[in-house]
């Protein structure tokens, strides 16, 4: 026969309209579990009155499993709420961990995979061969950079007399706009000598044929070890 809670089951508890015994222990360890696992990280509470249990009535009531579960989230809560707190920038990682560094140090090397993120750029690995500041003006320049590429490619109307080209010096100039309009479209600046490049297939891992450079072509940011691991913000086209 199962057994009922011999005390309240949070501090707080107001049973007063319904009988104490009104769940079992082995409903309300039930309880406990469904609400960790269906839901972010929340407080966990009476399933009769809905009072916040403290982590000592969790502890309580609970199975070994859920508070065990429930101890993590809640210790990685807390540490998330540290300022030096870094989570790995790989989606396949996600390991934690604080970094004593700060601004001084900003790379972070990931314990668990070896991954380096930026302290300050978060969702972003280390920039190789850039400092935080150079990154923010690159990410400016690129930035704006796009937005000129998107107004261009919008005002720019491509005549109809393109498609009968003949082979005067007007269709010459028609034909330089035309290759300068399709390097606008499909091609992207080397992050080492900013030499407009394209890509013929393959992976996003680039080489630059000018200064060797190894690139992202979906971020546009210097390729670095485990960069081709992570799902990465891809450039607007």
């Amino acid at each position: 026969m199962d057994s009922y809670p011999e005390s309240p089951i949070a501090a707080g508890c107001d049973h007063s309209a319904v009988p104490a015994t009104h769940i079992c222990k082995n409903c309300l360890r039930r309880s406990l579990e469904i609400q960790l696992f269906s839901s972010t990280l929340g407080p966990l509470t009476c399933p009769l009155c809905h009072e916040q249990l403290s982590d000592t009535e969790v502890q309580r009531w609970a199975s070994k499993e859920t508070f065990e579960a429930y101890d993590h989230l809640r210790t990685r809560q807390m540490l998330e709420e540290d300022a030096e707190f870094v989570t790995c920038v790989r989606q396949d990682c996600g390991y934690g961990q604080l970094h004593a560094g700060g601004l001084e140090d900003p790379i972070v090397v990931c314990g668990s995979c070896g991954t380096r993120t930026c302290f300050i750029h978060r969702h972003s690995v280390w920039h190789e061969g850039l400092t935080c500041s150079e990154y923010e003006e690159y990410i400016h320049h690129r930035s704006a950079d796009l937005e000129a590429r998107s107004e261009f490619q919008t005002s720019y109307q491509m005549p109809s007399e393109i498609y009968a080209l003949g082979h005067g010096p007007e269709d010459w100039s028609i034909q330089v706009a035309m290759s300068r309009r399709t390097i606008a479209e499909t091609a992207r600046p080397c992050p080492g000598c900013n030499v407009a490049t394209e890509r013929s297939g393959g992976c996003k891992h680039m080489t630059c044929v000018l200064c060797q450079q190894e690139w992202c072509w979906d971020c546009g940011i210097r390729w670095q070890r485990g960069h081709l691991d992570i799902e990465c913000i891809q450039l607007l086209r």
